[in-house]
């Protein structure tokens, strides 16, 4: 039994600890603890269950599986990105080529393994093609915010968010111990804890100073501080789970959470800008999928490329493995 099936079974654990804990604060009458704050954090505990259950699918079923569930959600969550935006009749043929050509195709590229197509051809081709078709119908009205908008939401909910299962195609070491699973379930565990620890940092700072006020009051600099360097720790200690050194794995864990929080603050300004307090209602008082994979939309294509660069690496060191580097 390997080191990752050993920590996915603890995470799960965990996981069960903090709802089981959650549900009973939810139930005291006297909390101390301010209800919405609680209702808010319940809601990504499901959020976690959720993606655990996809690297579960990753190990028992198969990668192709897993393809098809992220994208799956690319499609859900951007459908929720475009009802935000006003869009006009010139461009409903761009977003039907992208929602039922550009999506499906982006995935079957990943599934396929060909890298040097997915990680080329929304930027390079699909961002060049939206406003040709756009524009070949006329309508100039607002042009280039639509045009904008639109390629916005292909960047975040399809492109970004397709270098999560991505991480199950990367090749491994051949002495490595590491399962490729472990990658994704590195990185979304690393992704939820950048969540976790700025919460945790209320219990500490009375008064955090926001990033953002006008943005999320939530998203303070000590809780960024406190996700960094919790994160840092926790990436050491699971090391096991990737191919990498412990230091590799912390400072990967660092930029992840860097990368999450700034991701949900993004996407929190979108939702501002628009009006709108969620954006979907998939789940019924826990707003939409774009609110539950924010950070990881954001975080997915960093860790990606930071693992594959580390990879070619250690190619490049003739396969001695990374102990070599010191």
């Amino acid at each position: 039994m390997d080191f990752t099936f050993i920590f996915f079974i603890g995470v799960l654990i965990v996981l069960g600890i903090i709802s089981l804990t959650t549900t009973i604060l939810k139930n005291q009458k006297n909390s101390s603890i301010d209800p919405l704050r609680l209702d808010k954090f319940c809601s990504r505990v499901n959020s976690w269950w959720a993606l655990f259950v996809f690297v579960a699918f990753a190990w028992y079923l198969s990668t192709g599986f897993v393809i098809f569930l992220f994208g799956a959600m690319s499609f859900w969550a951007m459908r929720e990105f475009i009802t935000l935006i006003p869009t006009r009749q010139a461009d409903h043929r761009a977003l039907f080529l992208l929602f039922f050509i550009c999506v499906p195709l982006q995935y079957i590229f990943v599934w396929l393994e060909w890298y040097d197509v997915y990680s080329v051809a929304i930027p390079s081709f699909i961002f060049l093609l939206i406003p040709i078709i756009i524009a070949m119908f006329g309508d100039t009205k607002f042009f280039l915010t639509r045009i904008t908008q639109i390629s916005v939401s292909l960047l975040i909910c399809v492109y970004s968010l397709s270098f999560a299962p991505a991480l199950l195609t990367l090749k491994l070491p051949e002495n490595s111990s590491s399962a490729k699973a472990g990658l994704l379930l590195f990185f979304l565990l690393m992704t939820q804890l950048s969540e976790l620890f700025p919460f945790l940092t209320k219990a500490f700072f009375t008064n955090p100073h926001p990033i953002a006020p006008n943005v999320n009051t939530s998203k303070t600099w000590e809780g960024l501080c406190f996700g960094m360097f919790g994160t840092f720790f926790v990436g050491t200690l699971a090391s096991p789970m990737t191919p990498f050194p412990a230091w590799a794995d912390g400072l990967s864990a660092m930029l992840i959470a860097l990368m999450a929080s700034g991701g949900s603050l993004t996407l929190s300004a979108i939702k501002r800008d628009r009006g709108v307090r969620d954006y979907g209602t998939l789940v019924v008082g826990h707003g939409g999928i774009l609110d539950r994979i924010d950070s990881i939309c954001f975080a997915a294509p960093v860790f990606f490329q930071t693992s594959r660069i580390l990879l070619n690496f250690h190619d490049q060191l003739g396969g001695t493995g990374f102990n070599a580097w010191f």
